[in-house]
């Protein structure tokens, strides 16, 4: 066996070491080269020798269809170009750069699948094969747009949000970014945050629409009033809720202000807002508890708005709950939001 094809054959058992090998012929002068990512994905490339130690001939011949644009988008057949300075002398290794090529391949099948979970939970328009514009809904059914650019992937990717006054750059998927870090993860994170920014708004609107309301943004407290009916007719109950910087994963803290001269209707409020305290549910809002007390104090609950067409709904036993925070929409309204919206507006659970 001559040197050049001791040297030939070493170069062979460097490639099968690593990948999956099938010679073209009886000889090692051409071999296919077998890629598999973790995605299952199955990639061919054909190393030719004909020429050595002259360079070496790489093409990619098979690529899956999921991941070709994506592939063509970040030119991997340029990875071939790593062979340019080839010399003779041993020193490089055709393995070397194949590697280089599967580890391209193994990014690419994980952006491809990052891009279709994305799609699968998001409403998702593609720029281009390596970002996505996604639409992200907030309280009320807001939509908002937030685009999700890979272009230096598996590098952390950058994010564009439509709103200048809200920053999504900090959140912890983004400063954590790695390997086992998700975009979905990012965006719901993303979400998540904007949600948190309008939750107060929200609940404020909400409010307003059932009793008197203000809020101090200093003091983070929302001011209520409920007008008294039948027996109290005319008598107003003012109430403080207190919104702490977690709110609402950490409960509201509502006072009664007002001086009530009945013992037993001031008790009854009062436990009341003890109860909602200690066992307070993020999904719940405090238009729930303005409902109970009112109740409590003239014996009618005040008439829910509709979220969607903001009138009031006159009938409440006809109307439709959402199955997760139980908030109450005209029939006609809650169809529409299901078909245009896919989630409630109020507690953000998909219908």
């Amino acid at each position: 066996m001559s040197s050049n094809d001791e040297e030939l054959w070493r170069e062979f058992e460097l490639i099968r070491e690593r990948f999956e090998t099938h010679l073209v012929d009886d000889l090692i002068h051409k071999i296919d080269v077998y890629m598999y990512t973790k995605e299952g994905d199955s990639i061919l490339v054909v190393v030719d020798f004909k020429n050595y130690p002259a360079k070496p001939e790489i093409s990619i011949k098979e690529v899956p269809m999921r991941l070709r644009s994506t592939a063509e988008h970040f030119h991997v057949t340029q990875q071939i170009s790593l062979l340019s300075n080839w010399s003779s002398d041993g020193k490089m290794h055709v393995a070397n750069t194949l590697h280089d090529i599967a580890k391209r391949f193994e990014d690419i099948a994980r952006l491809v699948t990052e891009f279709d979970v994305l799609k699968e939970q998001f409403k998702s328009t593609e720029i281009n094969p390596v970002s996505l514009q996604v639409q992200l809904q907030s309280y009320g059914s807001q939509i908002y747009s937030l685009t999700v650019d890979c272009e230096e992937f598996p590098n952390r990717p950058r994010i564009m949000f439509e709103r200048q006054d809200i920053d999504l750059s900090n959140t912890n998927s983004l400063i954590k970014w790695g390997q086992e870090t998700h975009l979905v993860d990012l965006v719901k994170e993303s979400e998540y945050h904007i949600n948190q920014i309008n939750r107060i708004p929200f609940e404020l609107e909400l409010m307003k629409t059932i009793c008197d309301t203000g809020y101090d943004e200093t003091e983070r407290t929302m001011n209520f009033k409920i007008v008294g009916r039948e027996r109290f007719e005319g008598q107003i109950f003012c109430f403080s809720a207190a919104l702490p910087d977690g709110y609402p994963k950490i409960p509201p803290k509502i006072n009664l202000i007002t001086a009530i001269p009945d013992p037993s209707l001031e008790q009854s409020i009062l436990k009341i807002l003890k109860e909602s305290e200690i066992k307070w549910n993020p999904n719940w809002f405090l238009e729930d508890i303005v409902v109970k007390v009112d109740t409590i104090i003239s014996n009618t609950a005040i008439k829910y708005s509709c979220i969607v067409c903001r009138h009031p709904i006159e009938e409440l036993e006809n109307a439709i709950r959402c199955p997760n925070c139980s908030r109450p929409f005209h029939n006609a309204c809650w169809k529409e939001l299901k078909q245009k919206f896919g989630r409630c507006p109020r507690c953000q659970t998909p219908v």
